[in-house]
């Protein structure tokens, strides 16, 4: 996730989902209809960036924010406020890439997405089961589907794994034309998976810490188990990319000795049938 600032000033279509009716707080002399009134919440400055990046052709988008907010009954407030659109797993994770967009507020939690998503759909149907989770809040339920999601990981690590103990020997017992084409497609996974792992590393950690005022000393301690998950799978991650560079270099080591034995067998044919001539 990406720390995003918005504007405390927003309009008044879209702040009235936000808040109660007569709840707003208006600006007596505002500079425009678009900053009517003081924000009741950070998310309609998100989804406001969330469209502009998404205007622009940026699809993967991960932003939060901790500011104030506003409204008569209960004055002036700290919050947290996230927005998360774009692919929600690597390619090759949960059945290729998927499109969620979650926004997570103070009194809600919002995901929209295309097709199945089995962190979600878990959720979903627990919830149904026992509505006491719905009961522990968004912040609860926001945890719930980012610790489903890094669960969903380690497995997936464990074959990335397995696939470059497979690389290493085939580089080393019988490599052939189609290794490379092999290491460098491993590549791109290692370093996908550093992408997606190092900022949620990042913004549990604080999710940890208490960084957020809405986030509990119970929630801080369940988003520490999170957080070590995560340390875990970016350290698996470094090493992978410290491998998957091993496996390459040694790789294009044999093919330049290949490929200066051949030149020198040619160039010794050459000088043969020169003798000869």
């Amino acid at each position: 996730f990406f720390e995003a600032v918005t504007f405390g000033f927003v309009a008044v279509d879209a702040a009235t989902t936000f808040a109660a009716d007569g709840d707003l707080v208006p600006i007596a002399n505002p500079l425009s209809e678009n900053f009517a009134v003081l924000r009741p919440s950070s998310l309609p400055g998100l989804m406001a960036a969330v469209a502009h990046n998404r205007r622009r052709e940026q699809r993967d988008i991960r932003l939060f924010e901790i500011g104030n907010r506003f409204s008569r009954s209960g004055g002036e407030r700290r919050a947290l406020a996230c927005a998360w659109t774009g692919a929600g797993s690597l390619e090759h994770w949960e059945g290729g890439a998927r499109d969620v967009d979650f926004f997570v507020g103070p009194n809600f939690l919002v995901t929209v997405h295309n097709g199945a998503s089995r962190s979600i759909e878990n959720l979903q149907a627990t919830a149904t089961r026992n509505h006491a989770l719905v009961g522990e809040g968004p912040v609860a339920l926001f945890h719930r589907i980012v610790d489903a999601m890094v669960d969903h990981y380690r497995p997936e690590v464990e074959k990335l794994e397995d696939r470059l103990d497979a690389l290493e020997a085939e580089v080393f017992d019988r490599p052939n034309n189609d290794t490379i084409r092999k290491i460098l497609a491993e590549k791109r996974r290692v370093a996908g998976l550093r992408r997606i792992v190092l900022p949620q590393r990042d913004v549990v950690s604080r999710l940890a810490r208490r960084d957020f005022v809405d986030i509990s000393t119970d929630m801080s301690f369940r988003f520490r188990d999170v957080y070590d998950a995560l340390v875990r799978i970016a350290d698996d991650a470094a090493m992978f990319q410290d491998r998957i560079t091993g496996i390459l270099e040694n790789r294009m080591d044999d093919f330049g000795e290949s490929y200066s034995r051949g030149m020198n067998t040619m160039l010794w044919s050459d000088g043969t049938q020169d003798a000869k001539q």
